[in-house]
């Protein structure tokens, strides 16, 4: 199970290679009541999830925040994780979620493209619009098929990707929870 959750920070990780440059956020982030809150993003979380701010060398070195639910899955563990690469230059986001679903799709097991369109997020206290993907896949032919939503916001030269990931088995609280949570993305 731990093997599951390791391998989507992996993926998340993977998926941002060739877009890194030299520098890297300040990683400031604190839990105030539901919220995770940093300089750069918050993000509402499950009051009863697990919250993994620091991390061992499992971790990928670009994970600012992990969320993982209390109620452990047979086969796979609920989850909700923030990680960021620093670009060279800002590049729109359509094209970077469009990217990152192409990577998506030579990395997983019978990948299914659920969904692919715009999301309203709040960036800087105004309305705006990034990219929702949904898809769904298994990390290798014996694992569980996992459902993955993702959406992305820039700050600055960092761009912060948002993934919740969830077993197609799982109950639907924790399903909500994990949508609920990338909903609440806001970019200050």
């Amino acid at each position: 199970m731990k093997k599951l959750l390791i391998a989507t920070f992996v993926l998340s990780t993977l998926l941002l290679t060739g877009c890194f440059s030299s520098g890297s956020p300040i990683l400031d982030g604190k839990i105030d009541g539901n919220k995770f809150v940093s300089s750069d993003f918050s993000l509402m979380i499950p009051q009863d999830w697990e919250i993994v701010q620091k991390f061992d060398n499992t971790y990928p070195d670009n994970t600012v925040v992990a969320i993982r639910n209390h109620v452990k899955n047979t086969d796979f563990v609920a989850n909700i994780n923030v990680t960021y690469s620093t670009i060279e230059s800002e590049i729109d986001v359509k094209k970077f979620a469009a990217q990152m679903l192409s990577t998506h799709k030579t990395t997983l097991t019978d990948f299914k493209e659920i969904s692919h369109g715009d999301f309203p997020i709040t960036v800087k206290g105004n309305s705006a619009t990034s990219v929702l993907n949904v898809f769904e896949g298994k990390q290798g032919p014996s694992s569980p098929t996992l459902r993955f939503l993702q959406t992305y916001g820039y700050q600055g030269s960092n761009v912060y990707v948002v993934t919740g990931t969830y077993s197609i088995n799982e109950e639907m609280f924790a399903r909500e929870k994990v949508e609920n949570a990338l909903k609440s993305f806001e970019i200050k």
